[in-house]
């Protein structure tokens, strides 16, 4: 019990550019962060909250443009824990934020943003979780979230807007001695979903728009067996669905693979001594969002091998040597 308070400030100053067709682009950026967090405890309650507020000047000049942005941030959240008995526990969580875009002068394509946007955000959060007993768990939650453009997005639409997501999860977990399982069952739901186009701009930044609805929907598997005190076999897995509403169908979203599914095995024959197999398996996916045979990765599979030997050094502490077969 008691009442545990925290602020922190930092600023991170940076600067760069680009060439292109001997054309140099440069930035000169920096981020002002404040937050600030106060957290109470009391029996079965625990309450948090906190705000934070942020300031990012990026400027983007260069031979014949100079465009001044400014983004800043304000966010008010809080939380709350109930425990009403030791199995159940509830909680909740608001956030509040703010978020303005300011933008004044030509940018890089030629093209003058002039742009004084500002959005304000209610992300609202519940969950539970239940414990049978020592071993058997279940959870679920329901959250509304939202991300605004960034200056890129705004640079290939004026009118692209805001994205809103409601995400709704339940599962089960149990933990034994030498064996732990969870499956986590997921529906997100986009409305004005900012989709990416498969499109980079000059400075490698994924460009995005505005799809009405989209929805990513699956179920997310995971064990771990530990066979011995020398062998641990482990391995998770998702399946989903990741679409977005075209016309009068449906298509597949870009970069979002169906199936995606690893495991590892953990053997240390003597002390000190670790060696670790491992297989990953990504599912096809396309490179952009046509759904087009011609513009699929078809899916793969890769396999590393990694081996590793701690040497005691005393008063130093240990010294890990390690070495890697990365496919």
């Amino acid at each position: 019990n008691g009442l545990v308070s925290s602020t922190t400030l930092n600023y991170s100053d940076g600067k760069g550019y680009y060439e292109i067709g001997g054309a140099r682009d440069a930035l000169d950026n920096g981020l002002w962060v404040l937050r600030s967090d106060l957290s109470c405890s009391s029996g079965r309650t625990d309450i948090t909250g906190g705000v934070y507020l942020s300031r990012y000047d990026g400027l983007h000049f260069g031979d014949l443009y100079r465009n001044d942005a400014l983004k800043q941030e304000a966010d008010v959240w809080g939380r709350v824990e109930w425990h009403p008995v030791s199995e159940l526990g509830l909680y909740a969580d608001i956030q509040y934020r703010i978020v303005g875009h300011d933008m004044h002068g030509p940018d890089e394509y030629g093209q003058v943003l002039d742009y004084a946007l500002a959005w304000d955000f209610f992300n609202p959060r519940a969950g539970v979780s239940y414990d049978f007993d020592t071993h058997n768990r279940v959870f679920g939650s329901v959250a509304l979230g939202h991300r605004e453009p960034a200056r890129a997005d705004l640079q290939a639409s004026s009118s692209v807007r805001p994205e809103k997501m409601v995400d709704t999860e339940f599962g089960y977990g149990f933990t034994g001695e030498r064996f732990s399982a969870s499956a986590n069952v997921y529906l997100m739901e986009y409305h004005d979903m900012l989709l990416e186009t498969g499109l980079l701009n000059a400075g490698g930044y994924a460009v995005k728009e505005n799809v009405d609805r989209g929805w990513r929907r699956g179920v997310e598997l995971s064990a771990s067996w530990r066979m011995s005190d020398r062998l641990t076999l482990s391995g998770n897995a998702s399946a989903s669905t990741n679409r977005f509403r075209v016309g009068v169908g449906t298509s597949a979203m870009l970069l979002s693979p169906s199936l995606v599914a690893a495991s590892s095995v953990d053997y240390s024959p003597w002390r000190r001594t670790a060696f670790r197999y491992s297989v990953k398996y990504v599912g096809a996916q396309y490179w952009d969002n046509t759904e087009c045979n011609d513009r699929k990765v078809p899916a793969y599979c890769v396999s590393d091998i990694s081996a590793s030997y701690k040497f005691d050094l005393g008063f130093f502490g240990d010294l890990e040597l390690s070495a890697f077969v990365n496919n």
